[in-house]
């Protein structure tokens, strides 16, 4: 009786799209995790801008170029805190922000002045640096410390295009995978192995002896379908605190400290121009060390460039 129900139902076991039902919940969390990771906002695109557009040695024009990469670094921050739990403990209020240097005690006053936005948890206020920044830029064009208007929209461009990414995160962060999904993955994945114990169990052939079988392609099967679950589960929530989320605290201190050399230290800061050693070569030869010596190099050429011509 046994035999036969195990038989029976090991035969329907295609009958439960398994591969489906994990593949297209682990294409969904892969793909959030993608957009994420490429939307975490590095802001070495928008510092570079910044520190050739607005021109001056002066001190205002290097507080309006600091001023602007630190209040994109601000925003970033704040729309971080929000969704990373790593950085609420760094800055879990607005005073340990002005502690870390991020923002002023003048510029805290003023994100809390705005009547409509007195609690975080109404609306948020991470479009106020990114406002302020829009402001600077505006401003250093009125003062002539941008040459024209095409580079002042560039910038502003740029601006945007960062407010952007982190649009995109507070997005994910507020409409995440529903919690059923899965849930009921997870739910498929065990039945189905649960089912598989009861119908892959021994064959008994005869009354006497007994068939056993190791099963090694339902063991395979289990160990690919589990781990493809667990790598799914452990990207569901990139801005988590374990070992290999991401490093949200690391990514604000590096945009920081970069942004800052590339606007103020790096600004108008360039090497003496002299002849490259290719000067008078006619053809232009790198050298190579002795180990890449002997490498054999594949050139850019089309595949239909060797190729014999026809008739």
């Amino acid at each position: 009786m046994f035999q036969s129900v195990a038989l029976g139902v090991n035969k329907r076991m295609g009958y439960i799209p398994l591969e489906f039902i994990l593949g297209f919940f682990v294409n969904a969390v892969v793909k959030r995790w993608t957009d994420a990771f490429h939307n975490m906002g590095y802001l070495e695109d928008q510092a570079m801008l910044v520190g050739n557009v607005i021109r001056g040695d002066d001190d205002e024009s290097r507080m309006m170029r600091r001023t602007i990469v630190r209040y994109l670094c601000l925003s970033q921050v704040l729309v971080f805190r929000d969704i990373s739990i790593l950085v609420r403990k760094r800055f879990p209020s607005y005073e340990s922000i002005v502690k870390a240097g991020l923002m002023l005690e003048s510029e805290k006053c003023k994100l809390r002045s705005y009547k409509h936005f007195e609690n975080d948890a109404d609306y948020g206020r991470n479009w106020a640096p990114i406002n302020w920044a829009f402001a600077l830029v505006i401003k250093s064009r009125q003062r002539g410390k941008i040459v024209a208007d095409i580079w002042a929209g560039k910038l502003c461009d740029e601006i945007r295009k960062f407010k952007n990414c982190l649009q995109i995160l507070c997005n994910y962060d507020w409409v995440p995978i529903p919690l059923a999904y899965p849930q009921f993955v997870i739910l498929a994945v065990y039945a189905y192995f649960a089912i598989c114990l009861l119908s892959r169990q021994f064959a008994i052939l005869d009354g006497k002896n007994v068939h056993v079988t190791v099963p090694v392609i339902t063991m395979l099967q289990y160990v690919f379908c589990m781990g493809w679950m667990k790598v799914a589960t452990s990207l569901i929530n990139p801005f988590g605190d374990d070992e290999n989320d991401f490093e949200c605290n690391y990514l604000i201190d590096k945009n920081l400290a970069t942004c800052m050399c590339m606007v103020d230290d790096a600004y108008d800061d360039l090497p003496e121009l002299k002849r490259d050693q290719f000067w008078c070569c006619e053809k232009i030869e790198p050298l190579y060390a002795k180990d890449a010596a002997d490498i054999k190099i594949n050139p850019l050429i089309g595949s239909a460039v060797r190729t014999r011509q026809i008739g």
